[in-house]
């Protein structure tokens, strides 16, 4: 009797460790499945906002570093203002979504707009740097809500 219930603890204690090795060779599945849903949530943007998308990023990369070292002159953020002004009245005008995606667009174009005022110095209650930071987490939340293949995160 003590034998066959030491035979079973071990058998039960082999099954565990089994079960055990069996979930964590499952996790990773499961994350990947994971992964494959929230790609398949993601929005496809038309050509218009792909294009114009990557413009606001582009001028966006190339003020950056003026703006967190302070050197950006107020004509040099006026001009981007301006620039960035003209991309967002494309987007407007010329894409074709609707519903939540075209919802989902209008709160990044809102963020990247008062980014923009901020750092042409429109507000003066924000500095120049805020704005950079609320155009920075509008293009990353435009990596994360759309499945552009060629874009490319700031960082």
């Amino acid at each position: 009797m003590i034998a066959s219930r030491q035979l079973a603890q071990r058998i039960s204690a082999v099954l565990a460790v089994f079960g055990v090795f069996l979930l964590s060779l499952a996790a990773p599945a499961f994350a990947l499945g994971e992964d494959m849903i929230a790609e398949e949530k993601r929005i496809r943007p038309d050509p218009v906002l792909m294009a114009e998308m990557k413009i606001i990023r582009d001028l966006t990369l190339d003020i950056h570093s003026l703006v967190t070292h302070r050197r950006l002159s107020p004509a040099a953020g006026r001009s981007f203002q301006d620039k960035i002004k003209g991309a967002l009245g494309r987007i407007q005008a010329g894409t074709t979504l609707i519903g939540e995606p075209r919802d989902s667009l209008t709160a990044m174009v809102q963020d990247i707009s008062a980014g923009a005022a901020a750092i042409a110095g429109k507000d003066p209650s924000t500095e120049p740097i805020d704005g950079i930071v609320l155009i920075d987490d509008a293009l990353a939340r435009y990596g994360t809500l759309f499945d552009d293949p060629e874009w490319e995160p700031l960082r």
